[in-house]
């Protein structure tokens, strides 16, 4: 009964939907390979978690535009003098 109710509503898949599927099955896995403490599967951001409008930059990635060279620093920084800060 079940296949005759999957077939009769199921939608043709997108290939944005699919890229979320996969996306979302990727999170779910990295998510339950990790410890108490670690992403020892590594990490991924839940896109569904953001507003809709930046779903596919969460879930694709969003292109760095860098216009130049970016700059190197070799010096630590410094401590601060106020204790409080």
């Amino acid at each position: 009964m079940y296949k005759r109710w999957r077939n009769k509503y199921q939608q043709p898949e997108s290939p944005c939907v699919r890229a979320s599927v996969d996306a979302g099955i990727d999170c779910l896995t990295r998510a339950s390979l990790a410890s108490a403490w670690e992403w020892d599967g590594g990490s991924r951001p839940f896109f569904w978690r953001w507003g809709r409008e930046y779903w596919k930059e969460a879930r694709d990635g969003a292109k760095v535009w860098i216009g130049a060279n970016l700059p190197s620093c070799k010096e630590k920084q410094r401590v601060p003098k106020d204790p409080v800060i």
